[in-house]
């Protein structure tokens, strides 16, 4: 939150970078399992097929996602909007819990599907959820008793709305990777 113009154009460059690379990814990615569907194979593989793709366009999607908090926070930098001392930590916060779902995401990206913390990943989002509520409440409250620009509160109320919606795709890339496992009821 407190990073110079510079850096933080470095950084949006290099998300952009990483994302047009997602995209590209995901088009490879259907493009393979395509080709795969299109021979005879089994009900279980066809099933580990849709959960692939499911799983790249979470991915990707968490991408667009990243990309547009970056963006965010380089225009309300740019707008000046301000976030009083106590917003900046609740975003930090909620930041870090963001970045908990996405530390877990990656560790089960990297994990045989039986081996996947689909349960710790579903808890970590509804940790998510339920932060989200209390800022979003928060908010409400500020904005109604006028402690807070229009401007800057609109920049915060995004930025916790696309967190909140990172933190719905990486449980969802979890939840798709584990296949291999006896899928339990959606939420």
């Amino acid at each position: 939150l407190e990073a110079d113009a510079r850096a933080q154009k470095q950084f949006l460059q290099q998300i952009e970078r990483i994302e047009r690379i997602t995209d590209k990814m995901e088009i490879e990615i259907a493009d393979y399992l395509s080709q795969i569907s299109s021979t005879e194979i089994s009900p279980r593989a066809s099933g580990q097929i849709r959960a692939i793709l499911a799983a790249s366009n979470y991915l990707e999607r968490s991408c667009d996602l990243i990309l547009k908090i970056g963006s965010f926070m380089v225009r309300s930098k740019k707008e000046k909007a301000y976030f009083t001392p106590e917003l900046r930590q609740t975003l930090v916060s909620f930041m870090s819990l963001v970045q908990e779902a996405l530390d877990l995401m990656n560790t089960n990206l990297a994990s045989d599907p039986k081996d996947i913390d689909e349960e710790a990943a579903v808890l970590k989002e509804k940790e998510v959820d339920s932060q989200f509520k209390q800022l979003h409440r928060n908010y409400l409250q500020l904005m109604g008793r006028k402690k807070l620009k229009v401007q800057s509160g609109l920049y915060y109320h995004d930025l916790i709305n696309e967190l909140e919606r990172l933190g719905d795709h990486v449980e969802r890339v979890s939840r798709e990777l584990a296949f291999g496992k006896e899928k339990r009821n959606a939420k």
